[in-house]
């Protein structure tokens, strides 16, 4: 049932929260500044909504299942993909409940659900690491290139990572005769622990421990693409996903599809590939249930075979 117009417009209750964020008063749920990329696409969903609803008012108990129904067919005309939607909706329904929960009144929007889909993701394999580490790059593309690998041994999100990069040593325990990274990860408030590899610390020592800070994650998205191509990572890759309402597949070569996230995905996928129980991967990764874990790394069933051939129940 519609109100009665006592509460407050849900676009001013939605402004008044992103002008919270911008000066610092909205925080996240870690009591952390958000940053300025997350309140970018705040801003953006709040664009789309300006746009949706017009001229009308909008109150918080009338955007029900019909109404996000409206909202998701006019994000699909804009020609959006389909986990962007997905996405969203998602984030405008927590603004929604908590308009609700401020003004004490229903929330009428449960019954309308999400929908996301398992879009094509790829991974670096060992064997293309070892590519990339063997490949010659000027100083500048060396420094991305060592941290790309140290992330996909790490298994950390790119904040974590600049954090960590900014002054490894700081990060470093010592248990008997081994080393470990440990950082408290930004976005989970998660404890985590790292062996550092041998891989690892031959990057570390041979840049004495300095990657001179990192850049911003646009530029690092950018520069490892063309790293990733210089190392000859150009396999056809078929990727797949929904966009406007409709299917695509589109042939690309696979160091287009790598990005900062890849990394993580990567340490994942390999450590799970060379028999690491997912549990113990999951205590980096963060990933609370096995399945969310099992959606995240990209193995197809070749790879996971090939996995299992030495294990004995297979001999």
């Amino acid at each position: 049932m519609a109100s009665e117009n006592n509460n407050r417009p849900f676009l001013d209750f939605y402004q008044e929260r992103l002008i919270g964020m911008k000066t610092g008063i909205v925080k996240s749920i870690h009591g952390d500044l958000l940053s300025p990329r997350s309140i970018g696409s705040y801003e953006t969903i709040y664009n789309h909504a300006v746009r949706f609803i017009g001229d009308k008012v909008v109150y918080p108990d009338e955007m029900d299942e019909t109404w996000y129904e409206g909202f998701r067919d006019y994000l699909i005309f804009l020609d959006l993909r389909k986990n962007t939607i997905s996405s969203t909706l998602g984030k405008l329904k927590t603004f929604q409940r908590k308009h609700c929960k401020a003004e004490r009144i229903f929330f009428p929007a449960d019954d309308f659900k999400l929908s996301n889909e398992l879009t094509t993701k790829v991974f670096v394999g060992p064997e293309e690491i070892h590519k990339l580490l063997q490949s010659r790059y000027n100083w500048g593309r060396t420094r991305i290139r060592d941290a790309f690998v140290l992330q996909c041994h790490c298994g950390l999100r790119f904040s974590d990572m600049r954090r960590l990069l900014k002054e490894p040593r700081l990060y470093v325990i010592q248990v008997q005769d081994r080393l470990f990274f440990r950082i408290t990860t930004q976005k989970t408030d998660q404890d985590v622990v790292i062996p550092i590899s041998k891989i690892m610390l031959e990057i570390l020592e041979r840049r004495n421990w300095d990657f001179g800070g990192m850049m911003s994650i646009q530029l690092y998205n950018r520069f490892i693409k063309e790293i990733c191509k210089q190392a000859g990572l150009t396999t056809e890759v078929v990727e797949r996903y929904t966009k406007g309402g409709k299917k695509h597949a589109v042939v690309r070569p696979k160091y287009e599809l790598v990005s900062s996230h890849t990394a993580r995905r990567s340490f994942a996928t390999n450590a799970f590939l060379a028999g690491v129980p997912s549990m113990k991967i999951r205590k980096i990764t963060g990933h609370t249930t096995e399945q969310s874990f099992q959606t995240y790394i990209r193995a197809d069933s070749l790879e996971s075979a090939l996995s299992l051939v030495d294990h004995p129940f297979f001999q």
